[in-house]
C-alpha cells in the first residue's frame, strides 16, 4: 500500500516514528539533501533531538537517459560541475 502525504513535514514525522530508538544518542546525525530531503531532515532531528547537517548537492542528468538524474555531493572545498557530472576541487 502507498501512503500519500500532505507534505513532506509530514513524511519527515511519520519517518521520525519509525526511527525512535535513535532518539537521544550522541552518535546519531540526521543528513539531508537540499530540495525534498530537507523538510524530512527537518522534522526527523526535531523528534530524535539530533544534530541536523544539510549537504550541499547538485543534479547531473545522464547521458541519454531523459529526465534520470543524480546527485554529486560537494563539501565547501569542492564546486559541483554540473554540465560535465563531476566535482572538482576549487582550492589548491
Amino acid at each position: 500500500m502507498v501512503t500519500i502525504y500532505r507534505d513532506r513535514y509530514e513524511a519527515g514525522r511519520e519517518l521520525a516514528t519509525k526511527l525512535t530508538a535513535y532518539a537521544h544518542r550522541q552518535d546519531v546525525l540526521v543528513l539531508a539533501l537540499p530540495r525534498g530531503g530537507v523538510p524530512v531532515g527537518y522534522e526527523v532531528a526535531k523528534a530524535l533531538q539530533a544534530p541536523p547537517r544539510y549537504l550541499r548537492c547538485a543534479q547531473t542528468w545522464r547521458p541519454r537517459s531523459r529526465g534520470i538524474g543524480d546527485g554529486r555531493y560537494c563539501n565547501r572545498r569542492d564546486m559541483c560541475d554540473q554540465r560535465r557530472g563531476r566535482a572538482y576541487a576549487a582550492y589548491p
